[in-house]
């Protein structure tokens, strides 16, 4: 079997990885760039990996593909495991329901190495509901071990047979491919671009092209001092010069990877290495796989517990139960099983499988069962958790879509939630999810309204207007400028109804003044009421996953204490919708109806207004949009003068050849292409330049 001479400095270069994804996870402002630590343990393992199978293929002419996976689960598996089931005991003891379903999904991805492919799908990496997801993490293991069943087979029944030159031209090929797919994902799908491994075998590959590259061993001293140094300082660069803004991985990853190739090929530097050769940064690398696997499961339960952003005391706890148990799991389990005893690899490959299965089992339990509620008290259980919530708006406000002919109607692909009660006037709520939240309050406070939401995750109103663009990574960027300027277009020709515009606060408040004042301008000829709104202030955590949750660790008193709004961000959301007032004068600002004396309401008689950290529940949707209802002043006084405004502006716009919906109050008139009669009552298409239109009762929706 295969072995590779031990070199302490790649220890070192591994403490440094791991100490700065640490670092960067809990929180360290300065450590911005923390996450390329996880490229640098990419690189090195591409480095490893292949340097094992290339030399087993030298020594002995073949590579044994069993033993090679026989030692990946030695390797890997044990402080998986051990990982799994202590977060499985800590999220049983303080998770809500939806925590725990949601938890129970996400464990079976880890041990089936799909973490990358499942949390692809869930959300993004730097999202705020991260801090609920404690193997969110495993996702760079999952990417590693696809690579390790791919990588093998590749190298021994291709890249092993060709000269170096040649294994490093189809290597280079690989690594332009995939460095071409991240910076196009990048733009089309950036969680795919982050997640998934077509897009970082690139950083594998930088590693891998090591072994086939002229070693430096022997080179002259000075070169390998430069080109270590070189290389440690594009990775330090990269942690302190990277932030949460950077466009990350593709182009911007090579820095990292290729510093650590750099490092690595340069190593036996004398004094450019010489930090990383010490015990400390050895100590650490040594311990680093299982310091990996246990800090982001005791960061995600020190805010699931603690309920607030750690202070310097509590980051600097969170760096230190993390390497304690970090040490603990690498000296109780993860040597106690690396190494092989003769014979017995198989029957150790079948006991890990069942430890997975094992621990399967009460996984999907819980993520087909509710998440058990059964451990949360009755007194503390909120029934309707988000995404029934979310179900019950879409089931119960916006399924009854108006027909065809009216205005709505015809325009279902923009106005994605309707409901339609055949009422003579409508409102139309125009954003993104903060919209959409008001649905149910709109409706239930306005019942001679039909209450339509111009709805689409992430997508501000704004979007597309004044230079503005909301970046979401991904073709949906372009969707939703796209979206917003037909809804824009529709508006100018659509009757005199009521619009109100509203979002998350997402952008600058000058960018959403900027914006917003065009769109406005943009209306201002039309007969519409158009207001645009504040967004209200947002408790800045789940109280519903605060509050749900059972009583074993955590009693009534911690649960009243804890589960309040984040008083630091409320007061940045009020500063911020301070600031938007005074550049937007005409905006209708809701907060005075939610917060008094710089206390904002998130709870009303006990009963929760907010279904996650910042959108509302059915309840709050609708005490809300009732304590403001006198500022929204939907009203149809004076109606009459905006329709026979409306009607002479149409009239002019028919008159010009201008396609345009036609109120049917209009004089009968010919027209001469659809050889129909546009008549005063009944809805009727007529095309116009070519054009399909259509006429309708006086805002008949």
């Amino acid at each position: 079997m295969a072995k590779l001479n031990y070199r302490p400095e790649i220890d070192g270069l591994r403490a440094v990885a791991v100490l700065s994804v640490l670092f960067y996870h809990a929180g360290f402002a300065v450590f911005g760039g923390g996450y390329v630590g996880v490229d640098v343990f990419f690189v090195i393992s591409g480095y490893l990996i292949t340097s094992l199978i290339v030399r087993e293929i030298g020594e002995s002419g073949k590579f044994q593909f069993g033993r090679f996976y026989l030692r990946r689960i030695r390797r890997l598996f044990p402080a998986l495991l051990c990982t799994v089931l202590f977060s499985w005991v800590a999220a049983f003891l303080v998770f809500s329901p939806q925590q725990m379903q949601d938890f129970g999904a996400s464990t079976i991805a880890a041990l089936t190495s799909l973490s990358n492919v499942y949390f692809w799908f869930e959300a993004d990496y730097f999202d705020t509901a991260v801090f609920n997801k404690p193997l969110l993490h495993t996702w760079s293991l999952s990417v590693e071990e696809q690579f390790y069943f791919i990588w093998p087979a590749l190298i021994v029944f291709v890249l092993a047979k060709m000269r170096s030159a040649f294994a490093l031209v189809v290597l280079g090929l690989l690594c332009l491919a995939s460095l071409g797919l991240a910076e196009y994902w990048m733009q089309a799908d950036r969680e795919a671009a982050f997640y998934l491994l077509p897009a970082r075998v690139v950083e594998l590959g930088i590693g891998a092209a090591l072994v086939w590259l002229p070693k430096m061993e022997g080179r002259n001293n000075n070169l390998l001092e430069v080109g270590a140094f070189a290389g440690l300082a594009m990775i330090v660069w990269s942690i302190f010069s990277y932030s949460h803004d950077t466009l990350f991985p593709g182009i911007t990853s090579l820095l990292p990877c290729v510093g650590t190739a750099f490092f690595i090929a340069c190593s036996n530097a004398k004094w450019s290495s010489y930090l990383l050769r010490t015990q400390p940064m050895v100590w650490v690398g040594q311990i680093s796989y299982s310091l990996y696997l246990v800090h982001w499961p005791v960061i995600v339960f020190y805010y699931a517990i603690a309920q607030e952003t750690p202070n310097t005391v509590g980051l600097w706890l969170i760096v230190f139960l993390s390497v304690t148990l970090g040490w603990m799991q690498y000296h109780f389990v993860e040597t106690r099983f690396r190494h092989s005893v003769s014979g017995k690899d198989l029957s150790f490959a079948g006991m890990a499988a069942a430890c997975a299965a094992l621990i399967s089992v009460p996984s999907y339990s819980a993520y087909a069962h509710s998440g058990w509620e059964w451990r949360v008290p009755e007194t503390r259980l909120v029934t309707v958790n988000e995404l029934e919530n979310r179900t019950l708006v879409k089931q119960d406000y916006c399924s009854s879509f108006a027909p065809k002919g009216t205005f709505a109607g015809d325009h279902r692909d923009i106005i994605t939630c309707q409901n339609y009660r055949g009422k003579k006037h409508s409102i139309y709520i125009w954003g993104d999810s903060h919209a959409l939240h008001l649905a149910a309050g709109f409706a239930d406070v306005y019942k001679n309204y039909n209450v339509n939401v111009l709805y689409q995750s992430g997508c501000v109103p704004q979007s597309g207007f004044a230079g503005y663009v909301r970046d979401f990574g991904s073709a949906q960027t372009q969707d939703c400028q796209e979206r917003n300027r037909k809804a824009l277009e529709a508006f100018k020709l659509a009757p005199p109804t009521h619009i109100f515009m509203t979002s998350a606060k997402r952008s600058r408040p000058q960018e959403v003044a900027r914006a917003t004042k065009a769109v406005l301008k943009s209306l201002s000829n039309t007969e519409h009421n158009v207001r645009f709104m504040s967004d209200f202030i947002r408790p800045g955590k789940s109280l519903l996953d605060c509050m749900n949750v059972p009583n074993f660790v955590l009693s009534d008193k911690d649960v009243a204490e804890r589960c309040k709004g984040n008083e630091s961000d409320a007061v940045k959301e009020l500063k911020y919708n301070q600031q938007l007032a005074k550049l937007l004068p005409e905006m209708l600002d809701v907060t005075s109806a939610q917060c008094f004396g710089g206390n904002c309401k998130f709870v009303h008689n006990d009963q929760l207004l907010y279904i996650d950290s910042h959108h509302l529940n059915i309840p709050g949707s609708e005490y809300f949009i009732r304590k403001i209802r006198k500022q929204l002043a939907v009203s149809t006084k004076g109606w009459n003068t905006r329709v026979k405004a409306y009607q002479r502006r149409v009239a002019n716009m028919v008159s010009d050849g201008k396609t345009a919906w036609k109120s049917g109050a209009l004089p009968k008139k010919k027209d001469d292409n659809a050889g129909v009669d546009s008549t005063t009552t009944g809805s009727v298409m007529i095309p116009i330049q070519g054009l399909r239109t259509s006429t309708s009762g006086v805002i008949a929706d």
